[in-house]
């Protein structure tokens, strides 16, 4: 345990001393009382702000941001998936909330302005919306997830906005069975494409779908939702040896949220077997391998694989949700576990982002489209918009709801959720 302090103070320290150079503030911008902050959870907020404003240089003008680039040669990716972009939005919405940064708020509000106007109301029951993509190339379950999550991590979101999410929502209940699974291949809307997805995907994008009910809890809160979820709970935790692993952050979240609204010790205990897991598949430091020491392998059994950093940061926001229901339990042993798992991991990640120093190199021009953004893992120098958002994501989690580190301003008001 102390080994793993000890290297998160060394990594973060390393990263200080360049953060009050790049990390300069825009003028006349909110920020939080810096001076008051320890110095590597301060360093940990350069990093959030240098990552932030890539996702806010990558916005194009409809809103949508790009993909990222292959570093070594200037070549842009292909375009971002809808996901992806969803899953920005998410990020900027949540750090625009912490940090009561407007800039950040008017960014995230275009984007999810954008992803919503792909949407329609189903011409058979006027309450239900989901994305009018067709379903071999966006799955409706998991879009309705993302986006419920996109409208509920934003500070105060208008009553349109809701009422789009509520419609997103009663997509999702009308999918689960009396199981308490969600059977997409049983709905008319996505039945003819559903039975063509491999089955961890389909695991995968019911657990975005159930992460985003559960996060819509957040200000439209009603009974149904919690009894939605709470079967769905039991449903997916006795199905649990069988999920995939890639789903068990989502899961997690969602498992969290409810927890805190019901109060259900079932929801308390299938969240500790998932983070749990997880901290299993956290690699450790060994001989040739000490850049990849915290990250997490969630496919195969990771021994020869590099960890990936979007998926790394993916379990750090949900090892950080498992640290908040242990400490409500009063777990002290996965207290302790939890918060080191999620410090191992955070010092991974942070380890991926170009810093000043790590883009000196390039052409002056160049250094832009580069700063602040996350490398792919440590064996690769892609730069991918789903990673940068992750990583943006886990670190604010991180810090605010682990550390106790308040990113708002020192007059700003108390955040909701």
């Amino acid at each position: 345990m102390k080994t793993w302090n000890g290297i998160v103070i060394v990594v973060l320290f390393a990263v200080i001393s360049l953060s009050s150079i790049e990390a300069t503030q825009p003028p006349q911008e909110p920020q939080p009382a810096l001076e008051a902050m320890h110095p590597a959870h301060r360093a940990l907020y350069f990093a959030v702000r240098r990552g932030t404003e890539w996702l806010i240089q990558a916005q194009q003008p409809n809103g949508l941001f790009h993909q990222g680039y292959q570093v070594a040669f200037n070549t842009p990716l292909e375009p971002a998936h809808y996901y992806h972009q969803a899953e920005a939005v998410v990020a900027l919405a949540k750090v625009s909330r912490l940090t009561a940064n407007p800039r950040y708020h008017a960014c995230s509000q275009r984007a999810m302005l954008t992803l919503l106007a792909s949407t329609k109301v189903d011409p058979q029951d006027g309450k239900i919306r989901y994305t009018a993509f067709p379903e071999s190339i966006v799955n409706r379950l998991g879009s309705a997830g993302l986006l419920m999550r996109a409208v509920h991590e934003m500070p105060v979101p208008v009553e349109v906005r809701l009422k789009e999410a509520d419609g997103l929502a009663q997509f999702v209940k009308t999918m689960q069975s009396t199981s308490g699974l969600l059977d997409q291949a049983g709905s008319g809307v996505v039945q003819a494409s559903a039975s063509k997805l491999p089955e961890n995907t389909m695991r995968l994008h019911e657990a975005l779908a159930l992460e985003g009910l559960a996060i819509s809890m957040n200000y439209s809160p009603a009974p149904w939702k919690a009894e939605v979820l709470q079967k769905a709970v039991k449903a997916y935790e006795q199905e649990r040896k069988q999920l995939p692993m890639t789903s068990f952050p989502h899961f997690m979240t969602c498992f969290a949220e409810t927890y805190f609204r019901t109060k259900d010790q079932a929801c308390a205990v299938a969240v500790f077997n998932m983070a749990d897991a997880l901290c299993n598949v956290q690699r450790q430091a060994e001989a040739g391998k000490i850049a990849w020491a915290g990250g997490f392998c969630l496919e195969g059994n990771g021994s020869m694989v590099s960890p990936g950093t979007g998926e790394t940061a993916r379990c750090v926001s949900a090892l950080c949700d498992a640290y908040r229901v242990a400490r409500q339990v009063g777990d002290q042993a996965r207290i302790e576990k939890y918060r080191l798992a999620a410090a191992g991991g955070v010092q991974f990640i942070a380890a991926q982002q170009f810093t000043g120093s790590g883009v000196e190199h390039f052409a002056e021009s160049y250094q832009t489209k580069v700063l602040g953004a996350f490398r792919s893992s440590p064996t690769e120098g892609v730069i991918r918009l789903q990673d940068t958002s992750e990583c943006v994501l886990a670190m604010a989690t991180y810090l605010s709801d682990v550390c106790g580190v308040s990113l708002s301003p020192v007059q700003a008001p108390p955040i909701k959720p």
